[in-house]
């Protein structure tokens, strides 16, 4: 065969998705690996701090048990978040300097030193040497999506970028599910709460080594590639170095619209989200009066469910649109608000829901966290939406926004319960305080936002501020700008 006619093969398999299993599919696989390993890490502490301050434990082996308060432990669920929304921005530069493999490689090797290390630096510190080593964990678990983006950038080819992704990221909720079941029985092991971070410190290190040894930051640094998969997935990529030259149009992000109402959005599900995540098993425990091996089994349903549900609004979201039942806009918007009068409802019910009404209370958690999924087909692709260039660093721009306001959101659930985490009153005021912010976040979005590509998405423009407007193009209006005559609008209709 000729080389015209091999690159004519590789042009087709590109669009088609053609070639087969490869060494790029080992490249996704160690990348979900080293998102279930990520999450593990991240999400182990909820459950772990249940057991560090078990008083039933105390006199049980050698482990020590602490009297914190809730204040305290809002702290420390907290302190991650700390570090990982400053070193966001700074996070994904490195990926793009150094490449995705060296950069993913440290996050797991060094958080696995810092898990072998905890139990030995509390005894030592006490809460503020964890506070400290949970900052360090979040600054280098900051750069997990930004170097798999930069992975995904240079080993996934068009046609098979979505599937790719989605495998990729599915570590996320896998990880998620099983830290809670695993530290649940792990506590209760002689060496109690201590082993959980042996064991998540031994996994993260084998990860990283099997990262390090199978995975290449681009398909020709790896070794074992071969010519056929690497011509195509170059082939594919052709016009990407291209796109990466265009400079970020930093002022038109910052002005738009829609931007700030996606970040609203992502405000209200990321608080929503981290409370979840750290006070899922403080509520079991404390509030339901669930024993802590039950309540760390428990504490993985809810994001089982929010796992299929995620498949299902997905799946039902690209009917509509590909159906033309809804627009792109309104499908966003119907799913954004789905999420959040879900989650809004959910919250209120089980503030009134006492451990007598344990089944009913945990099966409310298992549907509200389910339906809080809804933003997977709402404000968290609505980047890609206005920009398909530039969706990505506006992601990373709402994404550090949310996460340094969620900052608050263990710390204000610590201050509240204080030393009264059995009270259901103040439970109570921790879930309408999250239900009531998802509202008023979603409320923004529905007024604001838009799905519409915008002009300054297009480098070819040379003036995109009013670039839609001066060529008299019907404007898709925001609902606001249909109460509201806004002066000025910069969308571009496709």
């Amino acid at each position: 065969m000729s080389k015209e006619k091999e690159h004519m093969t590789d042009e087709k398999k590109s669009l088609s998705g053609g070639g087969g299993l490869g060494v790029r599919h080992l490249q996704v696989l160690m990348m979900c690996v080293s998102a279930t390993t990520i999450y593990v890490l991240r999400s182990s502490m909820g459950a772990a701090i249940l057991a560090m301050t078990d008083a039933s434990q105390r006199g049980r082996g050698n482990v020590e048990i602490y009297e914190w308060s809730e204040s305290i432990r809002g702290v420390i669920l907290s302190s991650f978040f700390w570090g990982y929304t400053v070193a966001q921005i700074p996070a994904g530069i490195l990926s793009k300097v150094f490449g995705g493999k060296i950069v993913l490689f440290l996050a797991l090797f060094t958080n696995g030193l810092m898990a072998l290390a905890t139990p030995f630096l509390i005894s030592m510190g006490g809460w503020v040497a964890l506070v400290a080593v949970r900052v360090c964990m979040g600054l280098t678990q900051s750069c997990f999506i930004p170097a798999t983006h930069t992975l995904l950038g240079q080993w996934a080819p068009v046609a098979e970028r979505t599937r790719l992704s989605n495998f990729s990221y599915a570590g996320i909720q896998f990880g998620t599910i099983i830290t809670m079941p695993l530290c649940g029985v792990l506590s209760t092991t002689s060496l109690g709460w201590t082993l959980i971070f042996y064991s998540m410190g031994a996994l993260s290190l084998a990860a990283s080594a099997f990262f390090w040894f199978l995975t290449a930051s681009t398909p020709r640094q790896h070794p074992f590639i071969g010519e056929s998969e690497l011509r195509y997935i170059e082939t594919s990529l052709q016009t990407k170095a291209e796109e990466e030259q265009v400079p970020i149009p930093w002022r038109h992000i910052v002005r738009s619209r829609a931007m700030w109402a996606i970040a609203a959005a992502h405000i209200g599900g990321n608080w929503c989200f981290i409370i979840f995540l750290v006070q899922i098993p403080t509520y079991l425990k404390n509030a339901l009066g669930i024993n802590i091996t039950d309540s760390a089994m428990l504490s993985s349903l809810p994001f089982v469910s929010q796992w299929l549900f995620s498949w299902a609004f997905s799946f039902l979201s690209d009917f509509l649109i590909s159906r033309r039942l809804l627009s792109l806009t309104n499908c966003r918007k119907l799913f954004n608000t789905i999420a959040a009068v879900g989650t809004a409802l959910g919250l209120a019910a089980m503030s009134f829901l006492s451990g007598e009404h344990r089944i009913a209370a945990v099966t409310t958690l298992v549907l509200t966290v389910g339906l809080s999924s809804g933003i997977c087909s709402g404000y968290m692709l609505n980047h890609i939406d206005l920009s398909p260039r530039f969706g990505g660093v506006m992601y990373g721009m709402s994404n550090c926004l949310a996460n340094l306001l969620g900052l608050l959101a263990p710390l204000s659930a610590g201050f509240i319960l204080e030393d009264q985490p059995t009270e259901l009153g103040r439970w109570r005021v921790v879930f309408f305080t999250a239900a009531a912010l998802v509202l008023a976040c979603d409320l923004l979005y529905v007024l604001f936002t838009t799905s519409q590509q915008q002009p300054w998405n297009d480098p070819q423009t040379e003036d995109y501020d009013l670039g839609s407007k001066e060529k008299g193009q019907e404007k898709n209006m925001t609902l606001a700008e249909t109460l509201y005559k806004f002066p000025e609008n910069s969308e571009k209709e496709t």
